[in-house]
């Protein structure tokens, strides 16, 4: 018997041929491409063209993106009127050319489904007018009691267009109270400076004077507003060049992993009171008066080869402490970056 001749695919199955499937997929193709495409909209010319706005062709400017009160200086690509990339500004002390995660994810923001498009009133969309309306009476009531019982939360503020509108709205409503909050305001830090100098001060680190760091359960490395100008300093001094004979040598002491821990030549993990006995000791090594924390012998052993190491590198070591020691800590590290003349530049800090 012979075997009967090969049937075509197409006579096979006249229903769902080869030919058929080969079109369906290039039909979903050609859908697929279509939806991925810009949509259809009808270009019209400028009546005013904008000034330096050319069709096309991308516009980078100048700007300076906030965190916790700082400014971060950046250089903003736009196209026809729409940003879409934030760049360090290399000339800004604050960024030196970097970014960070939040300026990066800043230009998502402007483009983000769930920000509100309009004025809502109890859910429902309202106006501008009406929310005019509905403060008129109430201007009129504040004018007569000078404002009593108004309130202003604003978070850090350091624009001088901002601080003058609300010092002019103070002079109008001197009863007005003005509350500043920041959730990562560093209030033991704080405390500490207002302790060691009378006064509450911001202190920058002189990266490229440094030999020396140790921190004390610190993190300056991860996020906060001097975190792109201090990974730059680090990174700086932790590359050899022929211009330098040494290269930053890096002591971390923490309770909890931190991106700073990650890059330390030498780390050592303790808990938080610990790490407070351990500034004590440090202190008392360079001539403070203070009783003996009585630190275990492994870890005095430690500390002691670490202050001499510090004080070899007179002028030039630097004592950082965290956020999750206390006030007095801080006070103690301060002393101890003056008796070793630690290059630190103060600054007023953003909310007085």
């Amino acid at each position: 018997m012979t075997a009967p001749p090969p049937i075509a695919a197409d006579q096979h199955d006249p229903v769902f041929s080869r030919r058929s499937a080969l079109k369906l997929l290039s039909t979903q193709i050609a859908l697929a491409v279509a939806g991925c495409g810009k949509p259809a909209e009808e270009i019209v010319p400028y009546v005013r063209m904008p000034e330096r706005l050319v069709p096309g062709i991308p516009l980078e400017f100048a700007s300076c993106l906030p965190l916790g009160g700082y400014g971060r200086g950046v250089i903003c690509t736009s196209v026809e009127g729409r940003p879409i990339k934030i760049s360090g500004n290399p000339r800004h002390p604050a960024s030196l050319g970097s970014t960070d995660v939040f300026a990066e994810a800043a230009v998502f923001s402007l483009y983000d489904p769930d920000r509100s498009q309009a004025v809502r009133k109890g859910g429902e969309i309202s106006s501008w007018q009406m929310v005019q309306s509905a403060l008129v009476g109430r201007f009129a009531a504040w004018a007569s009691s000078g404002g009593e019982g108004v309130r202003l939360l604003t978070g850090p503020l350091t624009s001088p267009t901002a601080l003058l509108q609300i010092d002019q709205l103070k002079q109008r409503y001197p009863k007005l109270i003005w509350h500043l909050h920041d959730p990562l305001r560093d209030v033991s830090a704080e405390r500490g400076a207002q302790t060691a100098f009378g006064r509450a001060v911001t202190l920058l680190p002189r990266w490229a004077e440094l030999d020396v760091l140790l921190t004390l359960d610190a993190d300056p490395l991860g996020p906060g507003p001097a975190q792109i100008r201090n990974a730059r300093g680090f990174s700086d001094r932790r590359r050899v060049r022929r211009d330098t004979t040494t290269m930053l040598r890096y002591y971390a002491l923490e309770a909890a992993p931190t991106l700073s821990g990650a890059n330390a030549d030498h780390k050592l993990v303790l808990s938080v009171d610990v790490i407070g006995d351990v500034a004590i000791a440090l202190a008392r090594a360079l001539g403070a008066d203070l009783p003996d924390p009585r630190l275990p012998p492994d870890v005095a052993h430690r500390i002691a080869a670490i202050a001499r190491d510090l004080q070899q590198r007179h002028g030039h070591a630097l004592v950082l402490a965290g956020a999750s020691l206390p006030p007095d800590i801080h006070a103690l590290a301060h002393w101890i970056n003056a008796q070793l003349e630690a290059p630190l530049t103060t600054m007023d800090p953003v909310i007085p």
